[in-house]
């Protein structure tokens, strides 16, 4: 019966963020798997403000209070949103296509990806959280929220629980606590159903955000490819934030460039949104948060004539200055407003066993120098170690090598620019890190790799995109067509 609780705990959330998505995009996604994974990213979003706003103002969630709150959330949404959710019907009426059939191919790699989305589900439900951060950090902080409010909790003013860091973000912790609330009591086995729902909805965020730009046999190929990673699959439900925070950072990512490349609003809106739950997520969403906004900065004021439309479709018109600062002051309001109940909170924690920030000074760094080497070779090591990665890394490298004349070109470059300074990010945490770095690095670099990956294939799709116009299979699967861009 828990399992069932719990599952419907997962509906409800989703059902909510469906509301909200169409109340942000109305009828402009089209793919239902985009869709999904949208509306489980701004649902978890929602939830957790509400929850964590809730429990800052000293409201314990009893269960019965919990679902009367996640039913006055989706009336009230679905009040808001009626309007769009009606011409959204229709619109789709009108823009129904019949659906090719699969190909042999096709129908292999779908069920390879099913194959290990049931795998993941198992692993989640045989065993409750047992590795030492997820048990000693999330899933700690997660039953303290269950049990107390956060107002009244003197957690984050205790120094002897700095051992489990206070100061990390809530986001997972909410998220399990969720479950703990829907279902009445502390269950760290059907609490990683949310972490499995979050690979789950990240292997449709994946496929689906490619698909715009690859054909469907294709971004199946390196959705399977993603979906089977061993360093993926260790960590799916493991309880750590890792994969959480790639659910949140790839559409982050995704979005911007598809904002650079086709200019829809709603893909900056979506960008917007997918920062701020970044930093609910874990400390480095607010250093990815602000390589996000650094690169569309670059992007409004590069010198570049193409320009990409202010509106889509007919009215192409070049971006004049005062769009460009209009729409990132609207892109930085919008990510502040979000995140600011949280940077409020995280203020009055006084117990902080890490400040990376402190280190970031350029005697630390220019002291820590010594240690590039070992830290390039160990990435080097990690990109090549097949037992974890399998080829991604490599397939990455091959296409780069291929396309190296797209690498600089707009608006694949500013995509390149993300992938690279998050790539650095990690390098500079590890420059400066007081920890001894040998032993850092061999136990997160895979973890951190975790949080690149979904952003490393959808650069392999956009790679073979920009070195191929198309790719089309025959129906028997067996006749190729190519022809190059070049």
């Amino acid at each position: 019966m828990n399992l069932i609780i719990a599952y419907l705990a997962i509906f409800l959330l989703l059902a909510a963020g469906f509301m909200l998505t169409v109340l942000i995009t109305g009828d402009k996604i089209t793919l239902k798997a985009e869709l999904y994974a949208v509306s489980f990213g701004l649902g978890t979003g929602l939830v957790f403000l509400e929850m964590f706003i809730a429990s800052w103002y000293g409201i314990h969630l009893t269960t019965k209070l919990f679902y009367i709150a996640l039913f006055v959330n989706i009336v009230l949404l679905y009040i808001f949103s009626a309007k769009k959710l009606h011409k959204r019907k229709l619109s789709l009426v009108l823009m129904k296509k019949k659906t090719q059939k699969f190909g042999f191919v096709e129908v292999f790699l779908i069920l390879v990806i099913i194959f290990n989305i049931a795998l993941t589900l198992v692993d989640a439900l045989a065993l409750p959280m047992k590795d030492w951060d997820a048990v000693a950090i999330w899933s700690y902080k997660a039953k303290i929220i269950y049990y107390e409010s956060i107002k009244s909790a003197g957690y984050f003013t205790d120094p002897t629980k700095s051992y489990s860091h206070p100061d990390y973000p809530l986001m997972v912790p909410f998220m399990q606590a969720y479950i703990y609330t829907a279902i009445g009591h502390v269950d760290d086995r059907l609490a990683r159903l949310i972490f499995f729902s979050y690979y789950f909805f990240l292997l449709l965020f994946v496929y689906s955000l490619m698909s715009k730009s690859i054909a469907r046999n294709h971004a199946l190929f390196f959705t399977a490819l993603f979906a089977t990673l061993p360093a993926l699959l260790n960590e799916s439900v493991s309880g750590y934030s890792d994969l959480p925070l790639a659910f949140y950072y790839f559409p982050m990512a995704a979005y911007l460039y598809l904002f650079i490349k086709e200019g829809r609003s709603e893909h900056l809106a979506l960008s917007a949104v997918f920062s701020a739950l970044c930093v609910f997520a874990k400390n480095e969403g607010m250093a990815l948060l602000l390589i996000n906004l650094a690169v569309l900065a670059g992007f409004f004021f590069s010198k570049s004539r193409e320009g990409v439309p202010a509106l889509h479709g007919a009215d192409r018109k070049e971006l004049k200055k005062p769009y460009k600062l209009r729409q990132l002051f609207y892109y930085t309001a919008a990510v502040l407003l979000i995140i600011s109940p949280w940077l409020i909170f995280r203020r009055n924690i006084t117990v902080i066993q890490e400040d990376y920030f402190s280190q970031l000074n350029l005697q630390v760094i220019i002291g820590n120098l010594p240690r590039i080497p070992l830290i390039l070779s160990s990435f080097v090591t990690e990109f090549a170690d097949f037992k974890s990665w399998n080829i991604l890394w490599i397939i990455l490298v091959v296409l780069a090598l291929f396309n190296i004349e797209h690498l600089l070109q707009k608006p694949l470059v500013f995509l390149n620019v993300l992938f690279l300074a998050h790539l650095c990010l990690y390098v500079i945490i590890y420059v400066i890190t007081p920890w001894e770095p040998q032993i850092l690095i061999k136990t997160t670099i895979s973890r951190l790799l975790i949080h690149l990956a979904p952003i490393a294939v959808f650069l392999c799709a956009e790679l073979f995109s920009s070195g191929t116009r198309y790719f089309t299979v025959s129906n028997s699967g067996t006749q190729y067509l190519i022809q190059n861009s070049r």
